[in-house]
């Protein structure tokens, strides 16, 4: 299954706030929700909820803006509230939340961070799974319109603030990278992993048996299998009623029960 891109949102408030509330619509399927936020002030970036469940920070780390990231798997579907929470202050604070259709939502991918200084926000991540997408927060003590580079994709920016989208073939090292005017800036990104198709093939159980002949005359009956081997046998197995003539098994009934004995079930 293939990842797609699903919704972005973004909003901003400046101090002296300690709360952000903005709504993102979130649909399809197998999906994973990444929300940035950054301060140009180093409050503390406490929690983010998407309808009032906990989000999972990926990092936080700082220049002399703030930057963190954080992830959710399986976030509820339709229009809800992302509720970014931090320690307040005399900053700013910028978030974007960017949603993901056809991810894995049972393993999480690589992530990686940098800070710096000057024209070239960048940051190096090594990828673990073929197909995965890169999703990046950036935060710049500047207010310039970000430029993406390498094949990014900028989906949404707010003054000091922008996220972006790389997507991946194979497994490896990749940067994500951008060009601002010069500032201090704080980058994370993460590897949002592609959901695999698994097909399990059904289980099949040889009930190849021998029956021993049958002295002539003797009554009909339901024929007893004996598996020498330790199976578990959870299903009904149907099988043929056999009757005696002169010795030979006949069958007369195609849709009679057997009895299954399993001798060894240790």
């Amino acid at each position: 299954m293939a990842i797609t891109f699903d919704s972005v949102s973004s909003d901003s408030v400046g101090s002296p706030a300690t709360t952000l509330t903005y709504a993102h619509t979130c649909t399809g399927s197998s999906l994973t929700l990444i929300v940035g936020v950054t301060t140009n002030a180093l409050e503390a970036h406490t929690s983010v909820t998407y309808n009032g469940v906990a989000m999972t920070n990926i990092a936080t780390i700082d220049s002399t803006v703030r930057t963190s990231l954080w992830r959710l798997f399986n976030p509820d579907t339709g229009a809800n509230d992302v509720v970014v929470t931090w320690g307040g202050g005399s900053g700013s604070v910028f978030s974007g939340a960017i949603s993901l259709a056809g991810t894995n939502t049972l393993s999480a991918g690589a992530s990686a961070n940098a800070t710096g200084s000057g024209t070239a926000p960048s940051v190096n991540i090594t990828t673990t799974q073929e197909n995965s997408w890169i999703v990046d927060s950036l935060g710049v003590n500047n207010t310039d319109n970000f430029a993406v580079n390498g094949g990014q994709t900028k989906r949404w920016q707010i003054s000091f603030g922008a996220g972006a989208t790389l997507p991946t073939t194979s497994t490896g090292a990749y940067t994500t990278n951008w060009t601002v005017s010069s500032a201090a800036w704080a980058i994370v990104a993460l590897e949002v992993k592609e959901a695999v198709d698994v097909t399990v093939a059904p289980a099949v159980i040889d009930l190849t048996a021998s029956i021993p002949d049958l002295p002539a005359g003797s009554p009909s009956g339901e024929a007893v299998v004996t598996i020498a081997d330790p199976v578990d046998l959870t299903a009904s197995v149907q099988a043929p009623t056999v009757t005696t003539e002169d010795g030979k098994i006949t069958n007369k009934n195609k849709n009679a029960a057997s009895t299954i004995e399993n001798k060894d079930k240790s």
